[in-house]
């Protein structure tokens, strides 16, 4: 993931919000994965207003369309923490930065060596591939009950995103040897403890956020970006207003302009009806 300096200070825009970033997992969603019917609302009325309303997640398109379409939503979307960027309604690719597959064959063989016995995932634009059952991953959020094919044939082309579940202390060893001997060809976001998740060098959802708001011609200082994991510090940066719920990682909660309660009282409506709606 893009470094993110938390010492420093940026400015409170002075420019109207015309496009909200929305991290969904610990963030949109509550703790049993629901959306409260006020943020629902909040989230209408901003469309309605003619803000742009972007779901930036870690999430596949396949883990996000019912969400996309219990929200009323016509934009695109930011998913697999900035790797694709993607329509929705068309099931279009509009910006894709995979893994080189040499590369990625390579993080899965370090993996292996310190963890023989880890469930690995690869997710190939929309697709998920693995060596075991998608419920030896734990992913309640993955969109599939079971993945489409193995792991190893795919790894012969790009992918967009390789992920592995276990136990953080294994996770942190694999990150640091991946780091290690990889150096600065891969990135690594973290939204969850027991979830690693690698993508191509220089990846993170304020890569993904930039097009997205390049496409409808709004600024930086126009954006407004609302999360809660250390995957949401790159477009916390980059986004003219960062607001992160209650429960958020500390650090996230130090970059923040602002926080607004937690997922589970609705903080994101909070958020878009306080900075956002007229």
């Amino acid at each position: 993931m893009a470094g993110f300096d938390s010492d420093t200070i940026k400015p409170l825009p002075v420019e109207p919000v015309r496009l909200i970033a929305i991290d969904l997992d610990g963030s949109l969603l509550r703790s049993d994965g629901t959306i409260g019917e006020s943020t629902v609302a909040a989230v209408r009325e901003a469309s309605a207003q003619g803000i742009r309303v972007v779901l930036a997640t870690a999430r596949p398109p396949r883990g996000v369309i019912a969400i996309y379409q219990k929200l009323d939503l016509d934009t695109v979307q930011v998913n697999h923490n900035g790797a694709l960027v993607y329509d929705a309604r068309q099931r279009k690719v509009i910006d894709h930065l995979p893994i080189d597959a040499s590369l990625a064959r390579q993080v899965v063989s370090i993996a292996r060596q310190i963890a023989p016995k880890i469930p690995i995932g690869v997710d190939v634009i929309d697709t998920l591939y693995c060596d075991k059952s998608n419920n030896d991953l734990n992913l309640p959020h993955t969109g599939v009950t079971s993945a489409a094919g193995l792991l190893e044939p795919v790894l012969d082309e790009p992918v967009t995103k390789v992920f592995m579940t276990g136990e953080p202390h294994e996770l942190a060893h694999i990150q640091m040897t991946l780091h290690e001997k990889l150096r600065a060809r891969v990135s690594f976001a973290t939204s969850h403890l027991k979830l690693l998740q690698v993508v191509a060098e220089g990846v993170d959802k304020a890569v993904g956020l930039a097009r997205v708001a390049g496409m409808y011609d709004v600024p930086a200082q126009s954006v407004m970006a609302i999360g809660d994991a250390p995957n949401d510090l790159g477009m916390f940066k980059w986004a003219g207003l960062a607001v992160a719920v209650k429960n958020a990682w500390r650090d996230v909660l130090k970059a923040a302009h602002f926080a607004v309660p937690s997922n589970d009282e609705d903080g994101v409506g909070e958020a878009i009806r306080r900075f956002a709606l007229n």
